[in-house]
């Protein structure tokens, strides 16, 4: 922090900088002139203040962001009678009002690139706009041709320019200004009413002008703010301008994860009131301590304006439940005697036993208040809907009506492909149907106020709502607004604009403060405003967690979320604001952190990074063709975070993607588990926190191979949060010890809900009844004869029916023929590659894992051996050299047999220093009529080893061309897995039948008019890939899978990767597929795959001389209890982050809290040397923990790596032991506090 910027604040302590920020919130954001109104005469707004004196509202001006405003109130409208507020009590029933005029529509539109080209006369009434374009209002100016699209996640949108700037100023080469006008007719009605525009939203600051005189400024962009333009107003025509600038000093709080837009992108709109009115109220529900009956307490503020009617008025108050039926009323008189008064107005009403709201039973009733003037008449009426419902923290957990909260989440931003920010009613409607039909109770609404429409149906539909402020630093997190006394007002302003606006909102349960804004003094007064300012609801806010009420992370590993559980003093409810980083293919894991989130009562879940794809909706000139464009796309390509705003569960128009089927199979509210199938018990728990499972219908099936056999329905009474077991009719069922069985349970309504019909399975389950045997070994009575002959390096089989080749060269099937048609069009080849996610990409996959990219297409054959079974099963053994950075070693053993049926079993054997192997399998393209498949495995959508929960085992069909996903940058897609047989074929039922063998492991597929290889070319859209004339197809034994942690350096969880250094093994059968073939009962006879192959079986085992001796597997003494081995005090794998960036998890070594002292004795083992990473595990990542690591020998200091904190990568310690008998290894405390010291001594180990 400089001194200069601080002024004079760095030479402050504490205490005195803290009563000075108090006395700064004191004055300036809790006083009725927040925004800074009357601050400026002139209509460019000179800021009288202290940080500047000679620079208009928008430039340099931090202390000032709003002139001229009206205070922040709840968002209302004024209606005319009791019976009009009523029935229109949401904001999209805001034009019923006769009080109310749309400015929506076409305004005339000029923009220039740099404010030196100001317009300065442009306000003016006699301003010639004869050739200014229109421009839709609301939109963005940058989705109508004018200006450029810009995408940067962390950093801010003007850092490409040439001239560098610095906070409060604003960009110097390029900031465009965008001009306004239009005319309206005055309402003859309105005549001695007060006039209000209102402008829900505007990117990112703008003055107002009404008939060519100046009204007032605002920045920031997402919080509705209204001007009082009744004085500027004449009869007839008006006219309307407003500058807007793209950015401005306010642009420094706005540093979202969003593609970077401009303009009026919300609602505009006049609306009028009487002199004396309804300003602003206030609704508070409370609930007894038995969360049965509630107080309803009202706080009212009527104002006056100029040219009011003093005396005695009357604020009546009335509650209708949601048939219309009054069930309240109360009322009070106030004496009205001044011009611009404000007379607060309290009530407290008894309800016995209200309904509740909450999202799952969303019961609303609307509150309407009126106004009579002294005559009695009645001059004014708003309404609100309101819920009953109280949020607290209660025994360490988030509550809401008395029962604990699961966060159910995803975080939205609010965009569509087509309009930008520009979001309908009935595309949110969309959003809110899809979220709950996918399990999803609750949503983030990141990072800044939405729309008021989106508040009002998640009141209606039930969504409890994270509601966050307009603040934003990611670009400065280091510097602003820390403790910077000038962004004081600024922060607070947009609390209090978020708070008042949505206030009486049963859907908001927590206020967020912002986003990644760094900490320091401005939020903790941010946090003191909010909870004095509404207690009802709780606070968060995640880089500075001890001033909520909430304990937030983001993107936690499963491990660092254990680490929360070590200490007692832990207490706060737990959740992850941000999580299962959506972008591309992804959301892998996800079902394992939800286990985790399960499994103690101080995890309340999080939010699902996010939504919605953020993309533009694009046509392509050159081919006609819709895509979705990102950054890179509008002429930023040497500045944007390219495809980082391509993270949802959807589309930007809405198109599910697969990985929303697994949000919803983890998210569910009912645990089925198998509790004795073997007599047709299932366990079943009600994770709902106010439904009866009565409110459900329960229906089974049996399959039998994939076949339906048997269904039923049961009816279960079940309590929120009991569990029960309930029995399946199984007795009458004769299983066939050659087939395999499933039971499918599954929950669906009994009843239409508002975002689903009757009959919508909310919640499934899957158990495997019986696995199949292990198949008969064929009869070779039943197997047609065969020849061959080896011809240049070919092997050729040939049968009655049928031909095969096999390749001695490469070891792949190079042809394979029946009834004189090619089965296959290209040879069947062994491949280790897939094409990358974006999660591959951002962990370096590309690189790193390059050594197996082109392996399999080199591949080359070293030994093989023939062997003829009676002329009717030939066995071929080959080993195989794979040209990996080191050699990797591949024994495959085809077994042909004279009915035309090929086995393959390959084994391979990697060394360990090789990287993971991103995928096993083979590939193959065959006619491209053969592009219906049909496929006995998990379905029907796209699913992965790491990401198959919620797709069931099943015989499913669909066409190839189907099977691509188009993300938006072009990756690994379209795979199905746990396949027991799939099919390709044409529209005769002829082509390819592959099955897996009942003794071995299921095997995954893919069909795609896309190689792998097209898919990693680097091209950045789906429509510019090179479409494949056939069908590409890989027979895949196992990939790794997708993961989902994060997108910028996380790998798939350990066990969803395919180790180098272990044996990876598949084994499958192909043949061909005919109409006259039954897939799965042809599964019944394989061959014999007992043999093992021969280059295999004769391989020499390594012999390693037991050379190495890990620290943990000897005696050591330790001087702190808090000391584990092999695993960390937690019981997470130990983990560290080396140099190199790489994040490594050891089996081996030890972990320990400080001060710890760990003694081994070594005197006459031989050892001579002692190799370890030392550094803070990470699953104390983000904790404020440091140590210090050091290490002696016998006595002897030869290791200190100085302070380390948890964010500081590993140190490699390489000791020479010749002559040591006793090493000493330290972990020491630097600061105090020891509690986050998990140090981490890992693969510790002595060479001898």
């Amino acid at each position: 922090m400089g001194t200069k910027i601080l002024r004079g604040f760095t030479k402050m302590n504490t205490v005195k900088m803290m009563l000075l920020l108090s006395s700064v919130l004191t004055t300036l954001c809790y006083s009725d002139n927040l925004d800074g109104s009357n601050h400026a005469k002139g209509h460019e707004g000179i800021n009288p203040g202290s940080y500047s004196k000679t620079n208009p509202f928008w430039t340099n001006n931090p202390e000032i962001f709003g002139d001229n405003r009206e205070k922040a109130h709840v968002t209302k409208m004024s209606f005319n009678t009791i019976e009009e507020a009523l029935n229109n009590p949401n904001y999209t029933d805001f034009k019923n009002s006769k009080n109310f005029k749309s400015l929506n529509g076409d305004w005339k539109f000029k923009l220039v690139d740099h404010p030196d080209q100001d317009l300065k006369d442009f306000y003016k009434t006699s301003y010639n706009t004869n050739n200014w374009k229109t421009i839709p209002v609301p939109s963005s100016w940058q989705l109508h041709g004018y200006d450029q699209i810009r995408y940067n996640d962390t950093a801010y949108p003007w850092e490409y320019q040439k001239t560098p700037i610095n906070h409060p100023d604003t960009p110097k080469d390029y900031n465009p200004i965008g001009y306004y006008k239009r005319e309206f007719n005055m309402d003859k009605n309105w005549g001695g009413r007060e006039v209000y525009i209102s402008f829900q939203g505007v990117e990112s600051a703008y003055y107002l002008y009404v008939n060519g005189e100046y009204v007032g400024y605002s920045e920031d962009s997402f919080t509705g703010h209204d001007f009082d333009i009744t004085k500027f107003l004449k009869e007839g025509s008006n006219e309307i301008a407003v500058k807007v600038y793209r950015w401005s000093d306010g642009s420094w709080l706005e540093s979202q994860d969003m593609i970077k837009l401009s303009g009026i992108f919300r609602d505009v709109f006049l609306y009028s009131t009487p002199k004396t009115y309804i300003r602003d109220y206030t609704v508070v529900t409370d609930l007894d301590k038995n969360y049965e009956n509630a107080d309803l307490n009202v706080k009212v503020d009527v104002s006056t304006k100029s040219g009011f009617v003093p005396g005695k008025y009357t604020v009546i108050g009335k509650v209708y439940d949601d048939k219309k039926k009054e069930v309240k009323n109360f009322e009070k008189v106030v004496e009205v005697t001044g011009d611009e008064l404000k007379q607060i107005i309290n009530f407290n009403e008894k309800f016995i036993n209200p309904k509740k709201w909450s999202s799952e039973e969303p019961n609303l009733y609307t509150l309407v208040l009126a106004l009579k003037n002294p005559k009695g008449e009645i001059i004014e009426t708003v309404s609100n809907r309101i819920g009953f419902r109280k949020v607290e923290i209660k025994d360490n957990k988030i509550m809401v009506n008395g029962k604990k909260l699961m966060l159910r989440g995803v975080n939205r931003h609010e965009f569509t492909g087509d309009k930008g920010r520009v979001v309908s009613e009935d595309v949110m409607r969309k959003d809110i149907e899809l979220m709950k039909q996918n399990n999803i109770n609750t949503v983030r609404s990141s990072h800044y106020p939405n729309d008021p429409k989106w508040y009002d149906l998640c009141d209606e539909y039930g969504l409890y709502v994270m509601d966050e402020a307009n603040l934003e630093t990611h670009g400065r997190l280091d510097e602003i607004p820390q403790d910077r006394v000038e962004w004081t007002p600024a922060v607070i302003d947009r609390q209090e604009a978020m708070v008042e606006r949505s206030k009486n909102e049963p859907s908001i349960i927590m206020w967020s403060i912002g986003n990644e804004s760094s900490t320091g003094k401005n939020f903790e007064l941010a946090a003191k405003y909010l909870k004095e300012k509404d207690p009802t609801r709780l606070t968060h806010y995640e880089p500075q967690r001890d001033i909520t009420d909430t304990y937030s992370r983001m993107y936690r590993s499963i491990e660092e979320m254990k680490a929360y559980l070590v200490y007692e003093d832990n207490t706060k409810p737990y959740l992850q604001c941000e999580f299962a980083h959506g972008m591309g293919n992804s959301i892998g894991n996800l079902q394992d952190y939800w286990d985790v989130m399960e499994s103690n009562e101080i995890f309340h879940g999080g939010y699902i990074w996010d939504w919605v794809d953020q993309a533009i909706e694009t046509i392509d000139p050159k081919t006609g063709e819709k895509y979705f464009a990102y950054g890179g796309d509008w002429g930023d390509e040497e500045f944007t975070d390219k495809n980082f705003s391509a993270n949802g569960l959807i589309f930007a128009d809405r198109t599910v993607q697969p990985e929303l089927i697994e949000v919803k199979k983890v998210f569910q509210n009912i645990g089925i588990k198998n509790s004795d199938l073997s007599k047709g018990k299932i366990s079943l728990e009600n994770k709902y926190m106010f439904t009866n499972l009565k409110d459900y219908s329960g229906n089974w099936e049996i399959t039998e191979n994939g076949k339906v056999i048997k269904s039923g329905k049961f009816e279960v009474d079940l309590l929120p949060g009991a569990k029960k077991d309930v029995d399946i009719p199984l007795k009458d069922i004769k299983l066939d010890s050659k087939k395999e069985y499933f039971i499918n349970i599954n929950f669906a309504l009994k009843n239409d809900k508002s975002w689903a019909p009757k009959g919508y399975i909310v919640a499934s389950e899957q158990f495997q009844l019986k696995d199949k045997n292990i198949s008969e070994k064929i009869d070779l009575k039943n197997v047609k004869e065969l020849k061959y002959k080896e011809n240049n390096s070919i092997l050729d089989i040939s049968g009655e029916n049928f031909k095969a080749e096999i390749d001695l060269k490469k070891g792949g099937i190079k042809s394979f023929e029946s009834n004189g048609k090619n089965i296959i069009e290209t040879p069947l080849e062994f491949n280790f590659w897939r094409a990358p996610n974006d999660n591959d990409r951002g962990n370096g996959a590309m690189k790193r894992l390059d050594t197996w990219r082109y392996a399999g297409k080199n591949s080359k054959v070293v030994n093989y051996k023939v062997e003829n079974i009676e002329n009717k099963v030939i066995k071929v053994d080959l080993e195989i050299d794979i040209p990996t950075k080191e050699t990797s070693k591949l024994y495959v053993t085809y077994l042909i047999d004279g009915n035309g049926e090929i086995l393959v079993d390959s084994s391979l054997y990697s060394p360990k220093t090789l990287p993971e192997i991103p995928e096993f399998s083979m590939i193959t393209e065959l006619n491209p009529k053969n592009n219906r498949v049909k496929w006995y495995g998990r379905g029907p959508e796209e699913n992965y080893i790491d990401r198959k929960t919620g797709y069931d085992v099943g015989i499913y069909e669909e066409n190839v061309e189907n099977f691509f996903i188009p993300y938006i940058n072009p990756s690994e897609t379209g795979n199905r897995s746990d396949i027991r047989w799939v099919e390709i074929a044409n529209e005769n039922g002829e082509g390819l039948l592959v099955t897996s063998l009942p003794e071995r492991e299921t095997l995954e597929f893919n069909t795609l008019y896309y190689t792998p290889e097209e898919l990693s070319s680097g091209k950045r859209h789906p429509f510019e890939l090179d479409k494949n004339k056939n069908v590409v197809l890989r027979i895949i034994g196992k990939q790794m899978g997708v993961g989902g942690d994060n997108s910028w350096g996380a790998r798939p969880h350990d066990q969803y990767q395919l180790k180098s250094g272990e044996v990876q093994r598949y084994t499958f059968k192909i043949v061909e597929k005919n109409k006259d073939i039954d897939s799965f009962e042809k599964r019944d006879n394989n061959l014999d795959i007992d043999s093992k192959n021969y280059f295999e079986a004769r391989r020499a085992i390594e012999q390693v001389a037991n050379n190495v001796v890990y620290l943990s597997d000897l005696g050591v003494k330790n001087s702190n209890k808090m000391t584990s081995k092999d695993k960390t005090i937690a019981e997470n794998p130990l983990t560290l982050r080396l140099e190199n960036g790489e994040v490594i998890k050891f089996d081996k070594g030890i972990n320990g809290l400080s001060d710890n002292d760990i003694i081994v004795n070594i005197e006459g083992k031989g050892f001579k040397k002692f190799q370890s990473y030392v550094g803070l595990d990470r699953e104390v990542l983000g904790y404020r923990g440091t140590a210090e690591f050091k290490v002696f020998a016998d006595g002897k200091e030869v290791f200190n790596s100085g302070v380390m904190k948890s964010s500081d990568r590993a140190k490699f310690i390489d000791i020479d032991l010749n002559g040591v008998k006793e090493l000493k290894l330290q972990i020491l405390n630097s600061d105090g506090v020891t509690k986050y010291d998990h140090g981490t001594y890992g693969d510790a180990k002595f060479v001898k």
